[in-house]
């Protein structure tokens, strides 16, 4: 009866695995790293399915060392880090036929600065000044600026200003008669850090043009007048009594 028909030529190519993922990269945050990439320029002839991403602890990929196996997400987030110490992390894309090649990236985690030193608060002219010094530890990060907190009781500060690189700040925002906490926190680019020990400061009342209390040198100043013209009238009486009587 001979051959039949001859189907349709259908071409295929053979898959395989697929490519490395394409710019991955390490953001340092708070005792944790966030690691980002793009996926593979080539798939192997299979969509791409997932991503893994194991810790690197020798150039070996062990399955022990699997952390996170992801969906098409193409970011994850470490967390949980000792601070200033180097990790590595091997990030590898999935398809139907397996993992393909993995590229490694590294970071060091960064920390929150410690407080600030030596916190003062002092009333001048009826306002405060509040200074300090520079943190021992910077959480590996430089310091960009301060937060000045202030507030009527140690538990209820609130932030009332951020300053630059400075270690001083005048307070004008304050009333005679109260009594106010005030506390520091250093700023990276990480966030704030700690709060320094809040300090009391009260605000004598008084009117207000007076300044505040008088200084030392002033209530002298004061008194040396007061006397002076005591004594001016004591003088004065006596030689008046004196001019009678030779009279």
């Amino acid at each position: 009866i001979g051959p039949g028909h001859y189907s349709e030529v259908v071409l295929a190519a053979p898959m395989g695995l697929p490519g490395s993922v394409v710019n991955a990269m390490v953001r340092a945050g708070d005792r944790e790293l966030t690691l980002d990439w793009e996926p593979p320029n080539n798939d192997g002839g299979s969509s791409i399915s997932g991503y893994r991403v194991y810790a690197i602890t020798d150039d070996t990929t062990d399955p022990d060392d699997l952390i996170a196996e992801l969906g098409l997400e193409t970011s994850y987030n470490v967390t949980d880090l000792e601070r200033v110490i180097s990790y590595t992390f091997r990030i590898v894309a999935l398809n139907s036929v397996g993992e393909g090649e993995g590229v490694d990236v590294s970071g060091t985690p960064l920390g929150l600065p410690s407080a600030p030193l030596d916190l003062e608060v002092k009333v001048e002219d009826g306002t405060v000044i509040i200074s300090w010094s520079r943190p021992s530890d910077d959480g590996g990060s430089p310091v960009e600026g301060y937060r000045v907190l202030r507030g009527p009781d140690p538990e209820g500060l609130f932030v009332i200003t951020d300053v630059g690189d400075l270690l001083t700040y005048v307070d004008t925002d304050v009333d005679r008669g109260k009594t106010y906490y005030y506390s520091v926190q250093a700023v990276s680019r990480i966030g704030a850090g700690d709060s320094a020990p809040p300090l009391e400061v009260e605000l004598v009342d008084g009117p207000p043009d007076d300044g505040g209390d008088l200084s030392t040198s002033t209530v002298s100043l004061i008194g040396l007048v007061v006397l002076g013209v005591l004594l001016s009238l004591l003088v004065y009486y006596v030689w008046r009594g004196r001019d009678r009587t030779g009279d």
